[in-house]
Protein backbone atom coordinates (compact mmCIF):
# COMPACT_ATOMS: atom_id res chain seq x y z
CA UNK A 1 0.00 0.00 0.00
CA UNK A 2 2.81 2.34 0.84
CA UNK A 3 4.47 1.56 -2.48
CA UNK A 4 1.21 2.23 -4.32
CA UNK A 5 0.80 5.55 -2.48
CA UNK A 6 4.34 6.66 -3.42
CA UNK A 7 3.80 5.69 -7.05
CA UNK A 8 0.45 7.51 -7.20
CA UNK A 9 1.93 10.61 -5.60
CA UNK A 10 4.87 10.53 -8.03
CA UNK A 11 2.47 10.26 -10.96
CA UNK A 12 0.47 13.17 -9.61
CA UNK A 13 3.54 15.39 -9.28
CA UNK A 14 4.63 14.55 -12.82
CA UNK A 15 1.12 15.29 -14.12
CA UNK A 16 1.18 18.70 -12.40
CA UNK A 17 4.49 19.55 -14.12
CA UNK A 18 3.16 18.54 -17.54
CA UNK A 19 -0.24 20.22 -17.19
CA UNK A 20 0.89 23.31 -15.33
CA UNK A 21 -1.94 25.63 -14.27
CA UNK A 22 -4.46 23.55 -16.22
CA UNK A 23 -4.21 20.85 -13.54
CA UNK A 24 -6.17 22.96 -11.04
CA UNK A 25 -9.52 23.13 -12.84
CA UNK A 26 -9.67 19.44 -13.73
CA UNK A 27 -12.00 17.04 -11.96
CA UNK A 28 -10.55 14.01 -10.17
CA UNK A 29 -11.63 11.79 -13.08
CA UNK A 30 -9.97 14.09 -15.65
CA UNK A 31 -6.75 14.16 -13.64
CA UNK A 32 -6.76 10.37 -13.53
CA UNK A 33 -7.15 10.23 -17.31
CA UNK A 34 -4.26 12.69 -17.71
CA UNK A 35 -2.04 10.68 -15.36
CA UNK A 36 -2.81 7.46 -17.24
CA UNK A 37 -1.97 9.05 -20.59
CA UNK A 38 1.32 10.47 -19.30
CA UNK A 39 2.27 7.16 -17.68
CA UNK A 40 1.68 5.34 -20.98
CA UNK A 41 3.91 7.69 -22.97
CA UNK A 42 1.13 9.92 -24.34
CA UNK A 43 2.23 13.13 -22.66
CA UNK A 44 2.51 14.83 -26.06
CA UNK A 45 -1.26 15.20 -25.98
CA UNK A 46 -0.86 18.02 -23.46
CA UNK A 47 2.05 19.74 -25.22
CA UNK A 48 1.55 23.48 -25.81
CA UNK A 49 -1.81 23.64 -24.03
CA UNK A 50 -2.93 27.27 -23.68
CA UNK A 51 -3.55 28.84 -20.28
CA UNK A 52 -6.81 28.22 -18.35
CA UNK A 53 -9.69 30.13 -19.85
CA UNK A 54 -8.53 29.45 -23.46
CA UNK A 55 -10.16 26.53 -25.29
CA UNK A 56 -11.27 24.93 -21.99
CA UNK A 57 -14.25 23.28 -23.67
CA UNK A 58 -11.96 21.75 -26.30
CA UNK A 59 -9.67 20.50 -23.52
CA UNK A 60 -12.56 18.73 -21.82
CA UNK A 61 -13.63 17.14 -25.11
CA UNK A 62 -10.06 15.92 -25.55
CA UNK A 63 -10.04 14.38 -22.05
CA UNK A 64 -13.34 12.66 -22.79
CA UNK A 65 -11.95 11.29 -26.04
CA UNK A 66 -8.82 10.17 -24.15
CA UNK A 67 -10.98 8.31 -21.63
CA UNK A 68 -12.64 6.48 -24.53
CA UNK A 69 -9.19 5.77 -25.94
CA UNK A 70 -8.10 4.19 -22.67
CA UNK A 71 -11.18 2.02 -22.70
CA UNK A 72 -10.40 0.82 -26.23
CA UNK A 73 -12.32 3.33 -28.36
CA UNK A 74 -9.68 5.66 -29.85
CA UNK A 75 -11.86 7.36 -32.46
CA UNK A 76 -11.56 11.14 -32.52
CA UNK A 77 -8.67 11.47 -30.04
CA UNK A 78 -6.21 13.12 -32.42
CA UNK A 79 -8.81 15.53 -33.80
CA UNK A 80 -9.73 16.61 -30.28
CA UNK A 81 -6.04 17.03 -29.36
CA UNK A 82 -5.43 19.37 -32.30
CA UNK A 83 -8.54 21.40 -31.52
CA UNK A 84 -7.02 22.42 -28.16
CA UNK A 85 -3.93 23.99 -29.74
CA UNK A 86 -4.00 27.69 -30.56
CA UNK A 87 -2.10 28.55 -33.75
CA UNK A 88 -0.24 31.87 -33.76
CA UNK A 89 -1.78 34.69 -35.79
CA UNK A 90 0.29 37.34 -37.50
CA UNK A 91 -0.87 40.87 -36.82
CA UNK A 92 -1.98 42.93 -39.78
CA UNK A 93 -0.04 46.16 -40.24
CA UNK A 94 -1.10 47.64 -43.61
CA UNK A 95 1.70 49.26 -45.61
CA UNK A 96 1.28 51.20 -48.84
CA UNK A 97 3.63 50.18 -51.66
CA UNK A 98 3.87 52.38 -54.73
CA UNK A 99 5.33 50.86 -57.89
CA UNK A 100 4.65 51.17 -61.63
CA UNK A 101 2.02 53.84 -60.98
CA UNK A 102 0.11 51.36 -58.85
CA UNK A 103 -0.78 51.31 -55.16
CA UNK A 104 -0.67 47.98 -53.36
CA UNK A 105 -1.57 47.39 -49.70
CA UNK A 106 0.49 44.68 -48.00
CA UNK A 107 -0.96 43.82 -44.59
CA UNK A 108 1.96 41.57 -43.65
CA UNK A 109 4.91 43.55 -45.00
CA UNK A 110 6.31 43.79 -41.47
CA UNK A 111 7.20 40.09 -41.71
CA UNK A 112 9.85 40.91 -44.31
CA UNK A 113 13.13 41.01 -42.43
CA UNK A 114 16.09 40.72 -44.80
CA UNK A 115 18.54 41.20 -41.93
CA UNK A 116 16.79 38.46 -39.90
CA UNK A 117 17.16 40.50 -36.72
CA UNK A 118 13.73 42.07 -36.07
CA UNK A 119 12.57 40.85 -32.60
CA UNK A 120 8.87 40.80 -33.57
CA UNK A 121 9.52 38.66 -36.65
CA UNK A 122 11.80 36.26 -34.77
CA UNK A 123 9.25 35.91 -31.96
CA UNK A 124 6.48 35.13 -34.44
CA UNK A 125 8.61 32.53 -36.22
CA UNK A 126 9.44 30.98 -32.85
CA UNK A 127 5.70 30.70 -32.08
CA UNK A 128 5.08 29.09 -35.48
CA UNK A 129 7.81 26.53 -34.82
CA UNK A 130 6.43 25.76 -31.37
CA UNK A 131 2.94 25.24 -32.77
CA UNK A 132 4.29 22.96 -35.50
CA UNK A 133 6.18 20.90 -32.95
CA UNK A 134 3.05 20.58 -30.81
CA UNK A 135 0.85 19.62 -33.75
CA UNK A 136 3.35 16.98 -34.88
CA UNK A 137 4.09 15.71 -31.37
CA UNK A 138 2.34 12.40 -31.95
CA UNK A 139 4.71 11.62 -34.85
CA UNK A 140 8.05 12.25 -33.08
CA UNK A 141 8.86 8.56 -32.82
CA UNK A 142 7.87 7.96 -36.44
CA UNK A 143 9.97 10.93 -37.58
CA UNK A 144 13.00 9.46 -35.84
CA UNK A 145 12.38 6.04 -37.41
CA UNK A 146 12.01 7.53 -40.89
CA UNK A 147 15.16 9.62 -40.49
CA UNK A 148 17.20 6.60 -39.42
CA UNK A 149 15.78 4.50 -42.27
CA UNK A 150 16.51 7.14 -44.92
CA UNK A 151 19.98 7.79 -43.57
CA UNK A 152 20.62 4.06 -43.53
CA UNK A 153 19.96 3.96 -47.29
CA UNK A 154 22.48 6.70 -48.02
CA UNK A 155 26.06 5.82 -48.82
CA UNK A 156 27.70 8.42 -46.61
CA UNK A 157 31.25 7.71 -47.71
CA UNK A 158 31.35 8.28 -51.45
CA UNK A 159 33.46 9.79 -54.23
CA UNK A 160 32.32 11.47 -57.43
CA UNK A 161 33.52 10.43 -60.87
CA UNK A 162 36.85 12.16 -61.48
CA UNK A 163 37.16 14.68 -64.32
CA UNK A 164 40.53 14.85 -66.09
CA UNK A 165 41.59 18.42 -66.80
CA UNK A 166 44.91 20.20 -67.33
CA UNK A 167 47.09 17.48 -65.82
CA UNK A 168 44.85 16.57 -62.88
CA UNK A 169 41.92 14.39 -61.95
CA UNK A 170 39.39 16.57 -60.10
CA UNK A 171 36.73 15.04 -57.87
CA UNK A 172 34.77 15.54 -54.65
CA UNK A 173 34.24 13.07 -51.89
CA UNK A 174 32.00 12.75 -48.85
CA UNK A 175 33.15 11.33 -45.54
CA UNK A 176 31.00 9.27 -43.19
CA UNK A 177 29.41 11.40 -40.50
CA UNK A 178 30.17 14.65 -42.34
CA UNK A 179 27.63 16.84 -44.13
CA UNK A 180 29.80 18.71 -46.61
CA UNK A 181 32.01 17.94 -49.60
CA UNK A 182 35.78 17.69 -49.76
CA UNK A 183 37.21 19.02 -53.05
CA UNK A 184 40.30 17.10 -54.16
CA UNK A 185 42.60 16.35 -57.07
CA UNK A 186 45.34 13.89 -58.04
CA UNK A 187 48.01 14.49 -60.65
CA UNK A 188 47.77 12.58 -63.93
CA UNK A 189 50.82 10.27 -64.22
CA UNK A 190 53.47 11.46 -66.67
CA UNK A 191 53.17 8.25 -68.73
CA UNK A 192 49.39 8.42 -68.96
CA UNK A 193 47.91 8.16 -72.43
CA UNK A 194 45.29 10.47 -73.95
CA UNK A 195 41.96 10.93 -72.11
CA UNK A 196 39.51 8.04 -72.41
CA UNK A 197 36.27 6.78 -70.91
CA UNK A 198 38.28 4.44 -68.68
CA UNK A 199 40.24 7.29 -67.09
CA UNK A 200 40.49 7.20 -63.32
CA UNK A 201 42.96 8.52 -60.76
CA UNK A 202 45.80 6.25 -59.73
CA UNK A 203 45.50 5.24 -56.06
CA UNK A 204 49.29 5.63 -55.85
CA UNK A 205 49.12 9.33 -56.72
CA UNK A 206 48.95 11.50 -53.59
CA UNK A 207 45.65 13.25 -52.97
CA UNK A 208 45.65 17.03 -52.74
CA UNK A 209 42.75 18.53 -50.78
CA UNK A 210 41.78 21.84 -52.35
CA UNK A 211 38.89 22.75 -50.05
CA UNK A 212 37.39 20.86 -47.11
CA UNK A 213 33.96 22.38 -46.52
CA UNK A 214 33.60 20.56 -43.20
CA UNK A 215 36.77 22.15 -41.80
CA UNK A 216 35.79 25.59 -43.09
CA UNK A 217 32.46 25.36 -41.27
CA UNK A 218 34.06 24.04 -38.09
CA UNK A 219 36.91 26.57 -38.03
CA UNK A 220 34.53 29.47 -38.57
CA UNK A 221 32.00 28.06 -36.07
CA UNK A 222 29.28 28.72 -38.61
CA UNK A 223 25.72 27.50 -38.05
CA UNK A 224 25.19 27.52 -41.83
CA UNK A 225 27.67 26.84 -44.62
CA UNK A 226 27.36 26.51 -48.39
CA UNK A 227 29.89 26.80 -51.22
CA UNK A 228 28.79 28.67 -54.33
CA UNK A 229 31.68 27.78 -56.65
CA UNK A 230 35.17 26.30 -56.48
CA UNK A 231 37.34 27.25 -59.48
CA UNK A 232 41.06 26.75 -60.14
CA UNK A 233 43.01 29.26 -62.22
CA UNK A 234 43.90 28.27 -65.81
CA UNK A 235 47.42 27.27 -64.71
CA UNK A 236 45.88 25.22 -61.84
CA UNK A 237 47.96 27.02 -59.21
CA UNK A 238 45.31 29.17 -57.52
CA UNK A 239 41.88 28.39 -56.13
CA UNK A 240 38.95 30.81 -56.00
CA UNK A 241 35.85 29.85 -54.07
CA UNK A 242 32.77 31.54 -52.67
CA UNK A 243 30.97 30.64 -49.46
CA UNK A 244 27.73 31.63 -47.75
CA UNK A 245 27.85 31.44 -43.95
CA UNK A 246 24.49 33.09 -43.20
CA UNK A 247 21.98 31.38 -45.49
CA UNK A 248 21.04 34.54 -47.38
CA UNK A 249 22.74 33.50 -50.66
CA UNK A 250 25.26 36.31 -50.31
CA UNK A 251 28.64 34.75 -50.92
CA UNK A 252 32.11 35.84 -49.83
CA UNK A 253 34.93 35.40 -52.34
CA UNK A 254 38.30 33.93 -51.31
CA UNK A 255 41.47 33.16 -53.31
CA UNK A 256 44.16 30.77 -52.11
CA UNK A 257 47.64 29.88 -53.38
CA UNK A 258 47.55 26.08 -53.62
CA UNK A 259 51.31 25.76 -53.21
CA UNK A 260 51.34 27.12 -49.66
CA UNK A 261 47.68 27.53 -48.61
CA UNK A 262 48.02 31.29 -48.22
CA UNK A 263 44.99 33.46 -48.97
CA UNK A 264 45.91 36.15 -51.48
CA UNK A 265 43.14 38.74 -51.07
CA UNK A 266 40.95 40.22 -48.40
CA UNK A 267 37.60 38.38 -48.58
CA UNK A 268 35.10 40.08 -50.90
CA UNK A 269 31.55 39.91 -49.45
CA UNK A 270 28.08 40.27 -50.98
CA UNK A 271 28.80 38.43 -54.24
CA UNK A 272 26.38 36.24 -56.21
CA UNK A 273 28.69 33.23 -55.92
CA UNK A 274 29.86 33.16 -59.57
CA UNK A 275 33.56 33.58 -60.37
CA UNK A 276 35.40 33.37 -63.72
CA UNK A 277 39.16 33.47 -64.28
CA UNK A 278 40.90 35.27 -67.16
CA UNK A 279 43.73 33.47 -68.92
CA UNK A 280 46.46 35.58 -67.28
CA UNK A 281 45.92 33.67 -63.98
CA UNK A 282 45.84 36.99 -62.13
CA UNK A 283 42.47 38.48 -63.09
CA UNK A 284 39.04 37.22 -62.20
CA UNK A 285 35.49 38.46 -62.60
CA UNK A 286 32.72 38.35 -60.00
CA UNK A 287 29.21 39.73 -59.47
CA UNK A 288 27.77 41.72 -56.57
CA UNK A 289 24.14 42.07 -55.52
CA UNK A 290 21.98 45.14 -54.97
CA UNK A 291 19.51 45.97 -52.18
CA UNK A 292 16.92 43.68 -53.82
CA UNK A 293 19.34 40.76 -53.67
CA UNK A 294 19.63 40.96 -57.48
CA UNK A 295 22.94 40.08 -59.17
CA UNK A 296 23.49 43.24 -61.18
CA UNK A 297 27.13 44.35 -61.40
CA UNK A 298 30.23 42.58 -62.79
CA UNK A 299 33.58 43.62 -61.31
CA UNK A 300 37.15 42.75 -62.23
CA UNK A 301 39.78 42.04 -59.61
CA UNK A 302 43.52 41.77 -60.15
CA UNK A 303 45.46 39.78 -57.56
CA UNK A 304 47.86 42.01 -55.70
CA UNK A 305 45.73 45.13 -55.90
CA UNK A 306 43.28 46.36 -53.22
CA UNK A 307 39.67 45.35 -53.74
CA UNK A 308 38.78 49.06 -53.65
CA UNK A 309 40.47 49.29 -57.06
CA UNK A 310 38.21 46.64 -58.61
CA UNK A 311 36.81 48.00 -61.87
CA UNK A 312 33.14 47.86 -62.85
CA UNK A 313 32.94 45.85 -66.08
CA UNK A 314 29.16 45.82 -66.51
CA UNK A 315 26.21 47.19 -64.54
CA UNK A 316 22.55 46.34 -65.21
CA UNK A 317 20.26 49.14 -64.03
CA UNK A 318 16.96 47.60 -65.13
CA UNK A 319 15.64 45.78 -62.04
CA UNK A 320 13.81 43.25 -64.24
CA UNK A 321 17.13 41.77 -65.40
CA UNK A 322 19.60 39.53 -63.59
CA UNK A 323 23.27 39.10 -64.47
CA UNK A 324 25.44 35.97 -64.52
CA UNK A 325 28.91 35.18 -65.86
CA UNK A 326 30.59 32.15 -67.39
CA UNK A 327 33.50 30.95 -69.45
CA UNK A 328 33.09 29.55 -72.96
CA UNK A 329 34.04 25.92 -73.60
CA UNK A 330 36.70 27.19 -75.95
CA UNK A 331 38.22 28.93 -72.89
CA UNK A 332 38.77 32.03 -75.01
CA UNK A 333 35.82 34.17 -73.94
CA UNK A 334 34.29 35.51 -70.73
CA UNK A 335 30.50 35.57 -71.23
CA UNK A 336 28.22 38.00 -69.39
CA UNK A 337 24.60 36.85 -69.55
CA UNK A 338 21.75 39.25 -68.81
CA UNK A 339 18.19 37.96 -68.64
CA UNK A 340 14.62 38.58 -67.52
CA UNK A 341 11.58 36.33 -67.79
CA UNK A 342 11.35 36.44 -71.61
CA UNK A 343 14.29 38.57 -72.77
CA UNK A 344 18.04 38.00 -72.79
CA UNK A 345 21.29 39.54 -73.93
CA UNK A 346 24.91 38.32 -73.90
CA UNK A 347 28.19 40.22 -73.90
CA UNK A 348 31.70 38.83 -74.21
CA UNK A 349 35.27 39.74 -73.33
CA UNK A 350 38.39 37.98 -74.60
CA UNK A 351 39.82 35.84 -71.80
CA UNK A 352 43.26 36.87 -73.09
CA UNK A 353 42.43 40.60 -72.79
CA UNK A 354 40.52 40.93 -69.48
CA UNK A 355 40.66 44.75 -69.40
CA UNK A 356 38.83 45.08 -72.73
CA UNK A 357 35.31 46.49 -72.86
CA UNK A 358 32.42 44.00 -73.17
CA UNK A 359 31.01 43.46 -76.66
CA UNK A 360 27.29 42.84 -77.16
CA UNK A 361 26.64 39.79 -79.34
CA UNK A 362 23.03 40.65 -80.25
CA UNK A 363 21.28 43.76 -78.89
CA UNK A 364 18.45 43.31 -76.41
CA UNK A 365 14.96 43.05 -77.93
CA UNK A 366 11.86 42.51 -75.82
CA UNK A 367 10.54 38.91 -75.91
CA UNK A 368 13.66 37.63 -77.68
CA UNK A 369 15.92 35.11 -75.96
CA UNK A 370 19.16 33.62 -77.18
CA UNK A 371 22.05 31.56 -75.86
CA UNK A 372 25.51 31.31 -77.37
CA UNK A 373 28.47 28.96 -77.59
CA UNK A 374 31.86 29.77 -79.09
CA UNK A 375 34.18 27.84 -81.41
CA UNK A 376 37.62 29.22 -82.30
CA UNK A 377 37.87 27.62 -85.77
CA UNK A 378 36.78 28.93 -89.13
CA UNK A 379 33.25 28.49 -90.47
CA UNK A 380 32.75 27.78 -94.15
CA UNK A 381 29.98 26.50 -96.36
CA UNK A 382 31.48 23.04 -96.02
CA UNK A 383 31.32 23.06 -92.23
CA UNK A 384 33.77 23.72 -89.40
CA UNK A 385 37.51 23.81 -89.86
CA UNK A 386 38.57 22.88 -86.35
CA UNK A 387 42.25 22.74 -87.33
CA UNK A 388 42.19 26.49 -87.91
CA UNK A 389 42.40 28.58 -84.78
CA UNK A 390 41.86 32.06 -86.17
CA UNK A 391 41.80 35.09 -83.92
CA UNK A 392 38.05 35.39 -83.86
CA UNK A 393 36.08 32.19 -84.38
CA UNK A 394 32.30 32.01 -84.56
CA UNK A 395 29.17 31.73 -82.45
CA UNK A 396 26.43 29.16 -82.53
CA UNK A 397 23.22 30.86 -81.40
CA UNK A 398 19.96 29.34 -80.23
CA UNK A 399 17.42 32.07 -80.98
CA UNK A 400 13.79 32.30 -79.80
CA UNK A 401 11.26 35.02 -80.56
CA UNK A 402 7.45 35.16 -81.00
CA UNK A 403 7.78 34.06 -84.64
CA UNK A 404 10.10 31.18 -83.68
CA UNK A 405 8.71 29.83 -80.37
CA UNK A 406 10.62 26.54 -80.73
CA UNK A 407 13.89 28.37 -81.51
CA UNK A 408 16.19 28.39 -84.51
CA UNK A 409 19.83 27.41 -84.75
CA UNK A 410 21.95 30.23 -86.16
CA UNK A 411 25.67 30.85 -86.67
CA UNK A 412 27.60 34.11 -86.82
CA UNK A 413 31.23 35.29 -87.01
CA UNK A 414 32.55 36.58 -83.72
CA UNK A 415 33.65 39.90 -85.18
CA UNK A 416 30.23 40.51 -86.79
CA UNK A 417 27.57 38.59 -84.85
CA UNK A 418 24.77 40.69 -86.38
CA UNK A 419 25.48 38.82 -89.63
CA UNK A 420 23.99 35.62 -88.31
CA UNK A 421 22.55 33.04 -90.67
CA UNK A 422 20.13 30.17 -90.05
CA UNK A 423 21.72 26.72 -89.96
CA UNK A 424 18.70 24.82 -88.66
CA UNK A 425 15.34 26.51 -89.20
CA UNK A 426 12.28 26.45 -86.98
CA UNK A 427 10.43 23.12 -86.80
CA UNK A 428 6.84 23.25 -85.60
CA UNK A 429 7.04 19.78 -84.04
CA UNK A 430 10.45 20.18 -82.39
CA UNK A 431 11.86 22.51 -79.76
CA UNK A 432 15.57 23.34 -79.66
CA UNK A 433 16.23 24.39 -76.04
CA UNK A 434 20.01 24.85 -76.35
CA UNK A 435 22.93 24.00 -78.59
CA UNK A 436 26.48 23.41 -77.52
CA UNK A 437 29.69 23.28 -79.53
CA UNK A 438 31.58 20.24 -78.33
CA UNK A 439 35.06 18.88 -78.93
CA UNK A 440 36.26 18.04 -82.44
CA UNK A 441 33.89 20.68 -83.86
CA UNK A 442 30.78 18.59 -83.36
CA UNK A 443 27.47 20.17 -82.40
CA UNK A 444 25.54 18.43 -79.63
CA UNK A 445 21.87 18.94 -80.29
CA UNK A 446 18.98 18.36 -77.95
CA UNK A 447 15.46 18.66 -79.26
CA UNK A 448 12.05 17.96 -77.84
CA UNK A 449 9.47 16.44 -80.14
CA UNK A 450 5.72 16.63 -79.71
CA UNK A 451 3.01 14.64 -81.37
CA UNK A 452 -0.72 14.11 -81.02
CA UNK A 453 -2.05 10.72 -80.13
CA UNK A 454 -5.66 9.56 -80.18
CA UNK A 455 -7.01 8.48 -76.81
CA UNK A 456 -10.34 6.97 -75.77
CA UNK A 457 -13.51 9.03 -76.19
CA UNK A 458 -11.93 10.91 -79.10
CA UNK A 459 -9.84 13.11 -76.82
CA UNK A 460 -6.41 14.37 -77.83
CA UNK A 461 -3.32 14.03 -75.69
CA UNK A 462 0.09 15.62 -76.03
CA UNK A 463 3.21 13.57 -75.41
CA UNK A 464 6.84 14.59 -75.31
CA UNK A 465 10.15 12.89 -75.92
CA UNK A 466 13.70 14.11 -75.70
Amino acid sequence: AVGGFVLSRSQGCHARRVLGSNYKWMTAEERQVARSLITHGQGHIFKAWPQPGINDAAKRRLLAAAARHLSGAAEGLEEERLSVLVPPRANQQPKELHMHNDLRIDKFYWLRDDARKAPAVLEYLKAENQYTAAAMADTVKLQDELYKEMRGRIKEEDTSVAARYQGYYYYTRAEEGQQYAVHCRRAVPARAGPPSEADEPSPDAPEEVLLDENKRKQQGKHKFYMVGCCETSPDQKLLAWTEDTKGGEKYTLHIRDLSNGKELIDPIPMTSGDVVWANDNATLFYIVKDHLDRPYKVLRHTIGSPTSYDAVVYEEKDEAFYVSIGRSHSEQLILIQIGSAVTSETCYISANDPTARPNVILPRINDVEYSVSHHPGKLSSGGIDSSSKDATGWFIITHRDPQHPNSELRVAPLDAPEQHTVREPLLVCCKIPFQQVAFHAHICKQQQQWWWQAVPEHAAGCMQTE
